[in-house]
């Protein structure tokens, strides 16, 4: 139920704005960035980031580590098909990276790297959230083997959300990061400046 709470969507309601109808339509970090500006956009990230990671920490002393691998991948589900969004939802790759850092913070940290290389060499974020995420799969096989279907699960799940951009990418159409940040759009009743 908690992975379902849309904060994108929340957090642009506050400006006035549905992201679900501007830039890309979806309610994630990155089309947040674009459409509504950096601090929204690092506002619903961490809110994002917090719905896997606080399931998933707070659960961890007291289930068996089969059960936690299902409340972490239950919060990317719920992002990613939101009950409160006719079972819509984001791309779940800021869900993802808070279950991770809950179960190990070794390997969100060589994750966070590898998007980092990404981005820096591609400028493209799903490019980059895609390798992130395939990352997942041997890092878990070297620091938490028992969770290894969990990352290939969770690399699944992320691939299902990206294949708009995957088809984008493939057309070479998909679009990368500005090196400009963006400022907000003005709502239709906003006088000119």
């Amino acid at each position: 139920m908690v992975g379902s709470i849309p904060f994108g969507l929340l957090v642009g309601w506050l400006r006035n704005i549905d992201l679900r109808h501007r830039g890309s339509g979806n309610i994630g970090t990155v089309n947040a960035y674009r459409v509504l500006g950096i601090l929204p956009a690092i506002g619903i990230f961490l809110l994002d980031f917090s719905k896997g990671f606080l399931p998933t920490f707070l659960s961890a002393p007291m289930v068996t580590p089969e059960i936690l691998a299902l409340v972490g991948l239950s919060t990317v589900v719920g992002h990613d098909y939101s009950i409160f969004l006719g079972f819509r939802g984001g791309k779940g790759i800021a869900t993802t990276a808070g279950v991770v850092a809950a179960l190990d913070w070794r390997i969100i940290a060589a994750a966070v790297a590898i998007w980092l290389v990404c981005i820096l060499l591609s400028r493209i974020p799903s490019i980059s959230s895609l390798a992130a995420s395939f990352s997942l799969i041997p890092f878990f096989l070297l620091w938490q083997p028992s969770n290894t279907m969990l990352a290939i699960i969770l690399f699944g799940l992320a691939l299902i959300a990206h294949q708009s951009n995957l088809e984008r990418l493939a057309r070479g159409e998909e679009r990368g990061f500005n090196t400009e940040l963006p400022t907000p759009r003005r709502r239709q009743h906003d006088p000119p400046r």
